[in-house]
């Protein structure tokens, strides 16, 4: 590495006043300053240059403004800091760690160079807002002195870093046996009332700390302090702890300014972040954070990542020359922010100002039961039929009417005696008339202006196609001992003359379904219904519309069997109820377990163990799809031709596309085994052009801020380490490296392609986590593969482009055989 350690532009904004410079001027010398630094990352950080070339930015060659160079997501920092140095290993004094508050921490690598011009920087800014005189500093936090210095965190970094402006130094809290923060409050009360009233002071403390363990205490125990005349309080770190305890600015600055007897305007909030340490923007008595000669901001709307005009909101972007060890010039935060377009304000200072007004939600996973709300249908705006109560139970579709004056326990309990009027009526209905009648209703589901029409791509065309009357009564012999007959009542075994043998409902299923693929419940209500079993169908906040409304479709049916019985939807409605808890209630989930004959759960771990960790009767019959993960496997014998992977490419993408790798049988990552007429990354690259023509068969709808948050996160960082095909927008991605293991879900179409040397590598992350391997492997090597992967816990290893389709078994479960009790008559053989 090249180490270059002049700067002088850089040198010359930091003598400058940090809000006073003209704004032709800076922006000249910032400009230069900063190319100087990117230069020098360049040529000297290999992950960097990748970054820049796959967006085409050579700074050597670069005349454009600031907002055209690429910025880099905060984020990446997290995943790859300790990996993002430009300078030699040995030159590393520091690392920097964030505090986050969850998650993994963001990692910095620091130099003598960066720490030194963070210190200037942090003095040009800090005594511009407090006077350039050492004060006593009261810090209500623990001596970061013992802390490690080789590996630290943030907060231990910004106290260090705001001792130089003290002139003396007191601590208030100290770490217990468990490391736990204790504050010494009666000290704290003994100093303040000491100190002379021009004597004036800065009390320093982080946001969190400040606020809940002292100033929340202080208010409970009604107790005052009188800071002398002119002392200030700074206060840094994120609001998110705050922000979850419903504590606003206003609220935190009338309660602290109370407390300490100083007027509001003299306790500053400092925002900062890890990725630019050293640069600090207090907000003045206006409210504004100002913009420091070294600095500067750019707001990109947060769907297509374009600069936004001032005074309208969007992500920050921060850009500054100062860091010189790693490559943190230009970082994209998750904050939300704006920019004002005046570049005066009363406090005297001029320049670029802005605020921050809240962070970008990161996307949650959106597998099996872990997902997304952000396309929620109101409950309350569902139904004119839904019934609400005070607790939360709420009725969306249900054969009687309910009384709202009824509580949450007792209006449940009528729930289920109402449709256990009908348990007789059910149980005497054909088999055949039952099919034919959900037949029926699935000519409607699949009519061009139904209501869920929109559905079609994730899942409501394949539940049509799977209702249909041939395929039900084709899976009703499968799973009943090849004679669905035995739901009609006592038939004679095989060929015997004297034995007999029936399958009867086991009476109540309850179902509580996950919102990740929301029409698929539909898939175990119908089995529950040919096996003629009354249903409590708890659907999830998120898509709860969906149920009802394809149950809805029932009303007015009837069918007539060739034998001539009629069946009628509406009585078959009288078995069912729809609703809604909160996820909280346990009441009414102890209740609905302990009614069930048999408990039915789609969902994560939480999901799951909830249901599971219920009280039940001894017999209860439970059937639990919990979260898994599915990948495919490629054998370099399926790349043999060009028209064989074009093939295999197609069906592949159509995996991707069905419901957007939101079902627990969508892959998330393809191995494919080198030594084929194409190499793996090749494959990569006709997979992408496939997905880009899936779109025509199987369109995105619109992403939401946080799914495209997530998915462009992924991309920033395989344009660092790997390589990366995508849309011009979210619609698809795929990412390639060489590394080992399986991906974490990004999902919405986001696939990460692997080689392998040899295909049975892969085995090793089968396990019982693993539902569905698709698999491209021919003749034996197929066979052996998939009794090795069953032997450690998959359960499904289909064609690749049939990953989705829903068959029985499922989850290594045959559905309907554990919705009846198997009853016989004449004895054994």
């Amino acid at each position: 590495m090249v180490s270059k350690t002049s700067n002088k532009y850089l040198d010359m904004l930091l003598k400058a006043e940090p809000y006073e410079s003209d704004v032709n001027t800076k922006q000249r010398l910032f400009n230069d300053a900063l190319l100087i630094e990117l230069k020098f990352h360049y040529d000297n950080n290999l992950l960097y240059r990748n970054f820049c070339n796959k967006h085409n930015f050579n700074p050597h060659t670069f005349f454009g403004t600031l907002d055209e160079i690429p910025s880099i997501p905060a984020q990446i920092f997290k995943l790859l800091g300790n990996d993002l140095y430009s300078i030699e290993r040995k030159d590393i004094t520091l690392t920097l760690n964030s505090s986050a508050t969850s998650g993994v921490p963001s990692s910095v690598v620091l130099d003598r160079i960066t720490s030194i011009r963070q210190t200037r920087a942090m003095v040009r800014v800090i005594s511009n807002f407090i006077g350039s005189s050492r004060l006593p500093f009261l810090v209500l936090d623990a001596d970061p002195s013992q802390s490690n210095r080789a590996s630290y965190g943030a907060r231990s970094a910004a106290i260090h870093g705001y001792l130089n402006f003290a002139s003396s130094v007191k601590y208030y809290f100290t770490y217990d046996s468990d490391h736990k923060l204790v504050f010494n409050k009666k000290t704290l009360i003994n100093d303040v009332d000491e100190l002379k009233n021009d004597a004036s002071v800065i009390l320093f403390g982080f946001t969190f700390v400040l606020y809940i363990h002292v100033v929340k205490q202080f208010l409970e125990n009604n107790i005052r302090l009188a800071l002398p005349k002119g002392s200030k309080i700074l206060h840094i770190g994120g609001w998110k702890k705050l922000d979850d305890q419903k504590v606003d600015r206003i609220t935190f600055n009338e309660n602290v300014a109370y407390v300490f007897g100083i007027n509001p305007n003299d306790i500053i909030d400092i925002y900062g972040f890890t990725e630019q340490m050293g640069i600090n923007f207090p907000d003045c008595e206006y409210g504004w954070r100002h913009i420091p000669v070294f600095s500067d901001v750019i707001v990109r709307d947060p769907v297509t990542m374009k600069p936004l005009p001032h005074e309208e909101v969007g992500l920050l972007e921060f850009v500054s020359p100062l860091p010189h060890s790693y490559p943190g010039n230009v970082v994209q935060t998750d904050d939300i922010g704006v920019v004002d377009k005046h570049e005066s304000c009363k406090c005297g200072r001029i320049g670029k100002k802005f605020k921050v007004t809240g962070r970008a939600d990161k996307a949650e996973v959106r597998g099996c039961g872990d997902v997304m709300s952000h396309e929620i249908i109101s409950l309350n705006d569902m139904t004119n039929n839904t019934v609400s109560t005070k607790s939360g139970l709420k009725i969306l579709l249900h054969p009687y009417n309910l009384s709202n004056n009824l509580n949450d326990i007792d209006l449940f309990k009528r729930l289920v005696s109402d449709i256990q009027k009908n348990q007789q009526w059910l149980s005497e209905q054909p088999v055949d008339a039952l099919i034919g009648l959900i037949n029926q209703a699935r000519i409607i589901w699949s009519s061009e202006d139904f209501e869920l029409h929109g559905f079609r791509k994730n899942g409501l065309a394949f539940l049509n196609q799977w209702c249909a009357s041939q395929s039900l009564r084709a899976l009703s012999d499968f799973s009943l001992r090849n004679r669905r007959g035995y739901l009609d009542g006592l038939q004679y075994i095989d060929n015997s003359t004297t034995r007999m043998i029936t399958a009867r409902p086991r009476g109540l299923v309850s179902h509580w379904l996950s919102g990740n693929v929301p029409v698929l419940g539909m898939l175990v209500i119908v089995q529950s219904i040919i096996t003629k079993n009354l249903n409590l169908v708890k659907v999830a906040s998120s898509y709860s519309h969906v149920v009802p409304i394809l149950l809805k479709a029932f009303q007015g049916l009837s069918f007539k069997t060739p034998g001539g019985y009629v069946i009628y939807g509406d009585d078959l409605l009288k078995t069912i109820s729809v609703f809604y808890y909160d996820h909280d209630d346990i009441a009414i989930l102890n209740l609905m377990s302990q009614e069930s004959d048999v408990r039915l759960a789609w969902g994560g771990a939480e999901a799951i163990n909830a249901v599971a960790s219920t009280p039940a009767r001894w017999d209860v019959q439970d059937v639990f799809f919990g979260p898994k993960l599915s990948y495919m496997a490629i054998g370099a014998e399926s790349l043999d031709s060009s028209r064989s992977i074009r093939r295999l490419c197609r069906r592949a993408s159509t995996d991707i596309s069905v419901f957007d790798q939101t079902a627990c049988a969508s892959p998330h990552t393809i191995f494919v085994e080198r030594g084929g007429s194409i190499t793996p990354k090749e494959f990569a690259d006709q997979l992408s052009q496939e997905l880009q023509k899936v779109l025509a068969r199987i369109p995105r709808d619109t992403d939401s801020k946080e799914q495209i948050f997530a998915i462009n996160l992924q991309r920033s960082l395989y344009e660092f380490k790997g390589e990366v095909w995508s849309s011009d927008d979210s619609s698809w991605t795929v990412l390639y490296d060489e590394e080992e293991g399986l991906a974490v879900p990004t999902y919405g179409r986001v696939i990460l392609v692997r080689p392998v040397d040899d295909i049975f590598d892969t085995i090793k992350y089968a396990s019982n986590n693993i539902q569905t391997i698709s698999l491209s492997i021919k003749g034996r090597r197929r066979l052996l593969y998939a009794e090795r992967v069953f032997a450690k816990g998959v359960q499904r290893c289909p064609d690749i482009g049939r990953m989705t389709h829903f068959e029985s078994p499922w989850d290594g479960i045959i559905v309907m055989d554990r919705f009846v009790k198997w009853c016989t008559l004449g004895g054994p053989v």
